[in-house]
């Protein structure tokens, strides 16, 4: 299992080269469609792409097992976190690479974004913790220089809050990062328009404006 199944692309194969990529991570659940719709609203000369996850879940996928909402089970995320740092290595040759990512997806694009901090230029979380209770390298200064910015909703009743907040305060005091936290009022387990509105700021900024 070295690349995902199906990847959802905005661009065609000829107008991919030279671009930086955005790889948008689904929720559980879900599949490579899901955050497509976000495409338009990010900054305009990225490419998105948007790959499917490996496990069946309801009507769509998961990107990993998991022992509890929020609590992955250690070895399926460590194989997710493989096949998808290899298809980054395959297909994003010399790419300036984001990550976005929404619930699970946020857990895994954090678990991607600490197993190879080199490799991103800058991580979007949405409504999603970092995966703990798995072996994380939390060293302190472990993302410096890099952009990460988290959101979640106030009326969140999913992803469990303490999990939320151990990741705001980890990003803020230890991780080095130039992070945000963003607590969105009267928020659920969705992703609403300020979130996107910052999300393209960010990308612009890291991405494009240098």
């Amino acid at each position: 299992m070295t690349s995902p199944a199906q990847v959802w692309w905005s661009h065609p194969p000829g107008q991919r080269r030279g671009r930086a990529v955005v790889v948008a991570l689904h929720g559980r659940g879900a599949d490579e469609r899901s955050l497509a719709a976000l495409a338009p609203d990010l900054p305009d000369g990225v490419v998105v792409a948007c790959p499917r996850a490996s496990w069946p879940e309801g009507q769509g996928f998961a990107w990993w097992q998991m022992h509890a909402i929020g609590y992955p089970v250690a070895a399926s995320l460590a194989t997710t976190r493989n096949r998808l740092l290899h298809w980054v290595d395959d297909e994003l040759t010399g790419a300036d690479v984001a990550l976005l990512g929404f619930s699970d997806g946020a857990t895994t694009a954090a678990s991607l974004l600490l197993a190879e901090p080199q490799r991103f230029r800058a991580a979007v979380l949405l409504g999603g913790a970092l995966p703990w209770g798995t072996p994380l390298p939390l060293d302190d200064d472990r993302l410096a220089g890099t952009a990460v910015q988290l959101s979640y909703g106030a009326d969140d009743g999913v992803i469990p809050r303490d999990l939320l907040e151990r990741t705001a305060e980890w990003l803020v005091k230890r991780s080095g990062a130039d992070a945000e936290v963003h607590i969105e009022k009267g928020l659920t387990h969705l992703i609403d328009t300020a979130q996107v509105d910052r999300a393209r700021a960010l990308l612009q900024r890291v991405l494009l404006d240098r």
